[in-house]
């Protein structure tokens, strides 16, 4: 007990960074009886779970390109509850939380590491991802656990920790493919690691071991791979190269990149000392302005981000066609430029302290993998996300909250300026309101992007079930992505139907619906669906921000043949 409450004591941030990554979100789920429905494209994997745990079949539904069943065999037979599975995936957050502050604490203490977990759970819509059955949280849980075994069995020239390590990172590759960076950076970091101090037994069979180990899991994985594509409806990735894979490849990094700086950049700015900043600082920023600019001018404001969290439309905002607004278009506007700003400064943290060894090898290979996995999935005609780019965001503030390499540049700067010429305190203060500013940004979209989430998810969700009520056939509701893909009879058959102003019924069937929830007005309608008989049936209040505000969205009756 008494080492459980040291361990407790010497960790305040992690306690504060679970709460705001896990334990509010779960609350606030609960009480708006959003953590018993499902959301975004987690009610693929929540109907392959609720499957296998009442009937111990896997029977995939067309829309699961993860490999996910490491997410939903654990769950065994509490698989069959969606509270079940998405308070799983709270408790992965815990553990992906507290495995990268167990990994940067040695390297970063107590307070860095603190603040770093704390930004990785204000990643915008990492509240929504801790409390959804979608595989991101779990495959970076499994990811984060192996790199920091692997690391542990580095430092203590451990191989069975190393074999630990490999297995907890096959369990992760179980759920997302992505998650194979993080076995391969163990696997490398250990194949290259040199002791002066081992035995020359040892030095001799760690190749051995390494790629034994590595090569046996592969083979397991291949052969799991291999039976998971032959399963009926199962829906492999596109590898192909899209047109223009180049410059579609650098458009998508730039996007990713400045959501990446946006959420990174409070934290490096808190402990940077941009006065001491020299011509390397200087032309980073004018870099990536640059860059910047391009990217906006290209993208434009409302698509300037990656999707589906942090976007003007809100989370998700494609789930109810034609696509909503809940942030102003002069509010991204100024978004875009914030995060223009925030990504030059990260970019000059990092171009300083370019030269300070990270000393986290697991760490730095993990994120390099994953860099180039990334790039990969940008030139392919797969859609990209945002969330993708939480795995980098642990090595990036790693890197700039390094303490040694402040100490170092501070005893350079008195070396070669006068302390008449750089104040302290005036530029300390600035840094740390610029910081405060970033940190009330993201701050901000983050708890509106998930409660606007929450509100319009539980709303159009009991907007279905009245539907229903009524005596509307649940399968011939749409309610959203997430209730048609529930309810419908089967998988999807058509993984590129899509009709503005309709729904996405037809991705699952060519019978249509007859009760749609849609933001479109009845004038829009009209104009999206000439000539039909559609009639108003209800319009449906909900507050913006789950507790204040007001909007509302309009369900329809469609009358079509066999209707009620």
């Amino acid at each position: 007990m008494r080492r459980a409450a040291r361990w407790t004591a010497d960790r305040p941030l992690l306690g504060l960074a679970v709460l705001i990554g896990v334990l509010l979100p779960v609350t606030v789920a609960a009480l708006s009886g959003n953590l018993a429905i499902p959301h975004n494209d987690g009610w693929a994997y929540s109907r392959i779970a609720e499957t296998f745990g009442r009937t111990g079949r896997v029977e995939l539904v067309g829309w699961n390109r993860s490999t996910l069943l490491g997410q939903v065999v654990p769950l065994g037979p509490l698989a069959r509850s969606i509270v079940a599975q998405q308070l799983f995936i709270a408790v992965c957050s815990l553990v992906f939380l507290t495995s990268v502050h167990e990994l940067l604490l040695p390297r970063l203490g107590a307070a860095r590491a603190g603040v770093a977990t704390i930004v990785v759970a204000l990643w915008p819509g990492y509240a929504l991802l801790s409390t959804s059955f979608m595989g991101d949280i779990p495959a970076l849980a499994l990811a984060g656990v192996t790199v920091l075994v692997g690391t542990r069995a580095l430092e203590r020239d451990s191989p069975w920790l190393f074999v630990v390590a490999m297995l907890i990172g096959l369990w992760g590759c179980t759920v997302r493919l992505q998650a194979i960076a993080a076995p391969a950076a163990v696997a490398l970091a250990f194949l290259l690691a040199t002791r002066r101090s081992a035995p020359r037994r040892v030095v001799r069979t760690r190749p051995v071991l390494v790629l034994g180990v590595a090569v046996g899991l592969t083979a397991v994985f291949a052969l799991y791979l291999v039976w998971f594509s032959h399963l009926p409806n199962s829906d492999p990735a596109e590898f192909g190269l899209r047109r223009h894979a180049l410059v579609e490849t650098a458009s998508q990094a730039a996007r990713g990149y400045f959501e990446l700086a946006l959420v990174g950049a409070p934290a490096a700015l808190l402990f940077a000392r941009p006065w001491q900043w020299r011509w390397r600082g200087a032309t980073a920023i004018v870099v990536v302005v640059g860059v910047g600019l391009w990217s906006l001018h290209r993208n434009g404001a409302g698509r300037f981000f990656l999707p589906n969290y942090l976007s003007s439309g809100g989370a998700y905002a494609d789930a109810v066609p034609p696509g909503r607004v809940v942030f102003a278009p002069e509010v991204w506007q100024v978004v875009a430029v914030v995060s223009i700003v925030a990504g030059a400064l990260l970019a000059a943290c990092w171009a300083e302290r370019a030269r300070t060894p990270l000393r986290l090898p697991v760490l730095t290979s993990y994120t390099v993998f994953a860099v180039v996995g990334t790039l990969l999935v940008f030139a392919t005609p797969q859609q990209s996300y945002g969330r993708y780019l939480i795995a980098v965001l642990p090595f990036v503030l790693a890197g700039c909250l390094l303490p040694g390499a402040r100490r170092r540049a501070e005893a350079g700067d008195r070396a070669v300026r006068s302390p008449r010429l750089t104040p302290r305190r005036l530029p300390r203060a600035l840094t740390t309101l610029t910081a405060a500013c970033l940190t009330v940004v993201v701050g901000t979209l983050s708890v509106g992007i998930t409660l606007n989430a929450f509100s319009y998810d539980i709303a159009r969700w009991r907007a279905g079930e009245r539907a229903v009520a009524a005596g509307f056939p649940a399968s011939r509701v749409d309610a959203g992505f997430e209730w048609v893909g529930m309810h419908a009879a089967g998988g999807v058959v058509n993984r590129d139907a899509f009709e503005p102003g309709w729904g996405f019924e037809a991705k699952f069937s060519d019978t249509p619906a007859c009760v749609v929830a849609t933001d479109a007005t009845p004038r829009q309608m009209q104009r999206y669906r000439p000539g039909n008989r559609w009639t108003v049936r209800e319009q449906v209040p909900y507050a913006t921000w789950l507790v204040a505000g007001q909007r509302q969205f309009v369900v329809y009756e469609t009358h079509e043949t066999g209707c009620p």
